[in-house]
């Protein structure tokens, strides 16, 4: 899924998406791979990989053990179903997604966005296996950034062309020992006290955000969307992420976020290298 992710209602999203390309395992009878549809086609029953071998291929991104891993589960669970696995660089899939899409679509791949590829008819319509799966029973903002209207607008609104390997809605998470150290019994409740705790731990020696990509560029996304969404609504954010005609990030409470997260670069709260001495609090 794209690197731009959509706050939540209170906190930033992050997601990993993987778009499902074809249907090795699907419907009873599917026993081969089924071409990409911009039609939402029921199933005609329960999701299944059968008994007979399959092989899907999967291409995700280097760096990133989490959909390897998943494979290896998913074959524990289905024993006739093996892997072939494609891994590359972030800036690789990126450039390469729609002519690999296009020549020899894998079953499943770590995507940087969804809405050209919608449009050229790339991705498999997953409403069917929402449907199957449950997963329309998940609250709507759950699923809003991945799906797409017809020919790949609107964003936010439509029918699901990819899933991610975990929740849109993510948080702080914090180390409870180290914690301790800096006298922090319970997790901060509002922006002012989480400031206060960053600052005891870098009194105390301890980095205080150690988070993806070390705080360089990209990584710096995460901590400042949660901040605009601690400033202002997420709705504007959204609006923007999505694309939404005469949306805009620029915007007084969002250059107050940004102000804030410059002030936790200058001092010092963010990993200086990709190997952390020490664990965030």
């Amino acid at each position: 899924m794209a690197r731009r992710v959509r706050p939540g209602r209170s906190t930033a999203a992050l997601v990993v998406a993987v778009g499902a390309l074809a249907a090795a395992c699907g419907a009873p009878g599917s026993n081969s791979p089924q071409p990409a549809a911009s039609a939402s086609a029921p199933l005609s029953g329960t999701p299944t990989c059968g008994t007979a071998p399959v092989a899907l291929n999967g291409y995700f991104e280097t760096g990133f053990p989490l959909p390897k891993a998943l494979t290896t589960e998913f074959s524990k669970q289905h024993p006739n179903v093996t892997w072939n696995i494609r891994e590359d660089q972030f800036a690789v899939i990126t450039q390469n997604a729609p002519r690999v899409l296009a020549d020899n679509p894998p079953d499943l791949m770590r995507l940087p966005q969804v809405s050209e590829l919608v449009k050229d008819n790339l991705l498999k319509n997953l409403d069917g296996y929402a449907q199957a799966f449950g997963w329309d029973k998940w609250p709507a903002s759950q699923l809003e950034q991945l799906r797409l209207g017809p020919g790949g607008r609107p964003r936010g609104q439509g029918s699901l062309y990819a899933m991610g390997l975990n929740f849109s809605m993510t948080g702080v998470f914090y180390n409870k020992k180290l914690a301790a150290r800096i006298g922090m019994s319970t997790p901060p409740a509002t922006l002012e006290e989480f400031d206060a705790a960053l600052a005891k731990a870098k009194d105390a020696g301890i980095t205080p955000i150690v988070q993806f990509n070390g705080g360089a560029t990209g990584g710096l996304a995460f901590p400042l969307q949660s901040l605009m969404a601690s400033y202002g609504p997420p709705g504007p954010i959204n609006d923007w992420i999505f694309q939404k005609p005469g949306a805009t990030i620029d915007t007084p409470s969002n250059l107050r976020a940004a102000q804030h997260l410059e002030r936790w670069v200058k001092a010092g709260y963010f990993q200086r290298t990709s190997t952390p001495s020490t664990t965030p609090p």
